[in-house]
């Protein structure tokens, strides 16, 4: 999810990801990862649910910064 997040709403390259945020050392770690996280939000409500949820989070905090 984590991934997926920073993908979608920073809008950060596979390389940033997996340098800066989460400290991997192969960008198909970082793809595969966030299109399968894609492929469950557009299929499971929950998990929709949740990535907005965490969305929203953000943005709150972002707003109080």
């Amino acid at each position: 999810m984590a991934m997926y997040l920073c993908r979608t709403l920073g809008g950060h390259k596979h390389s940033e990801i997996i340098v800066r945020v989460l400290g991997l050392e192969k960008t198909s770690s970082v793809s595969s990862a966030c299109l399968r996280m894609k492929a469950r939000v557009e299929a499971e409500r929950r998990i929709v649910r949740r990535a907005r949820g965490i969305e929203e989070e953000l943005q709150k905090s972002q707003g109080r910064t």
